[in-house]
């Protein structure tokens, strides 16, 4: 807008303005009882959605801290994984779901182009996809239902399954190859021959209360479900 007539301004100086912070609920924790909780990230300022690329950039609910987690741990990896900018859900042939309830925001995962990735297949395909890209390539394996080992690098020294009236074996039959093409490959037969049922008796359990960033909840059956904790906060009281 114009100056008003007849009141000439001179700039003097340049003052920052500094924006008053709001109280936090952790500016009267006790230091002891701070010591006490699992080490934490500081207070993660406000993110608007436009701002939000990654897991790691999801607001925690108010009063609460990200747990801190190793630089090269899998809790690190899955809270930098990517998100899409759309957070609409779609199926792997692009049409919408209708239920668009069932979701926050979407992770930029590779799908494929089958319909073929299901629940415990993504969480599968989360875990894979880290040690992938740690180079732990004798580390990415997973049960078949039968209870068959599905090793990638078997698949990714040339060997591929043979599957006489249901019985799985490994022939060798290409070169070695630990391209992301072969590794994705192998994902999706591992799509295949793993589901809810083949996890369930494949994992480990742990209390509720020592849940980690990773874990899965799974309960198998048809249909089953899996879903993966993909990251951790926690407020003052633990």
């Amino acid at each position: 807008a114009p100056w008003h007539p007849g009141f000439p301004a001179l700039l003097v100086q340049d003052i920052d303005f500094v924006k008053p912070k709001k109280k936090s609920v952790w500016d009267d924790v006790p230091a002891e009882q701070v010591a006490s909780l699992p080490e934490m990230e500081p207070e993660q300022e406000w993110k608007l959605y436009e701002d939000i690329k990654t897991i790691g950039d999801i607001n925690p609910r108010e009063g609460f801290r990200r747990i801190k987690v190793d630089p090269n741990s899998f809790g690190a990896y899955l809270r930098s994984f990517p998100l899409k900018d759309d957070w609409n859900l779609y199926y792997y042939d692009g049409n919408p779901v209708k239920n668009q309830t069932g979701g926050y925001a979407v992770l930029d995962i590779d799908i494929g182009t089958k319909d073929l990735l299901q629940c415990a297949d993504a969480v599968m395909f989360l875990r894979a996809s880290y040690l992938y890209a740690q180079k732990r390539y004798k580390d990415i394996h997973f049960n078949s239902l039968s209870g068959f080992k599905l090793e990638y690098a078997r698949y990714a020294e040339g060997e591929r399954l043979k599957n006489v009236n249901g019985k799985l074996s490994w022939v060798k039959s290409t070169k070695p190859d630990y391209s992301y093409a072969t590794f994705r490959k192998f994902m999706d037969l591992v799509f295949g021959y793993a589901n809810t049922a083949s996890l369930e008796k494949e994992l480990p359990q742990r209390k509720i209360e020592d849940v980690q960033i990773g874990d899965i909840f799974v309960v198998s059956g048809n249909p089953g479900q899996a879903m993966m904790v993909v990251d951790m906060a926690m407020d003052k009281e633990g």
